[in-house]
């Protein structure tokens, strides 16, 4: 059997095996997250430059509806500009036709007076 002194010394031996083996795993855990912790900073310097595009692209986005809107207003001003026009030509047009009837008229009184007085001058000349 065993004595106390040879378990002492037994344990004293794993303990120490134990140890080293636990320190030796240590040190290369440590690496190992050195390595990863590597690989995240590419990572994370990747979504640095991605956000920074993102950033820039939220701006041309701004930038495009501004102007989107700008473009907009300014159509809508030239629609009620070419909607007063095309009024305005149609009132035009609307009071040259109306004059031309009351001319036309005119001319059909005119016309009628003047064989009138033709007819009262055949008249008065026979």
């Amino acid at each position: 059997m065993l004595e106390q002194q040879d378990l002492q010394q037994i344990r004293e031996i794993v303990k120490g095996e134990v140890n080293s083996s636990l320190e030796d795993f240590a040190v290369i855990v440590a690496e190992g997250f050195k390595s990863v912790d590597k690989r995240f900073d590419d990572v994370d310097k990747r979504f640095d430059d991605v956000d920074k595009r993102f950033d820039e692209i939220k701006r041309d986005i701004a930038s495009l509806r501004l102007d989107v809107s700008n473009i907009d207003k300014r159509l809508t001003r030239l629609e009620d500009k070419v909607d007063r026009i095309v009024k305005a030509q149609t009132e035009d047009i609307t009071a040259v036709d109306k004059e031309i009837k009351e001319i036309k008229n005119r001319m059909g009184e005119f016309n009628k007076r003047l064989m009138f007085l033709e007819q009262k001058k055949v008249s008065l000349s026979l």
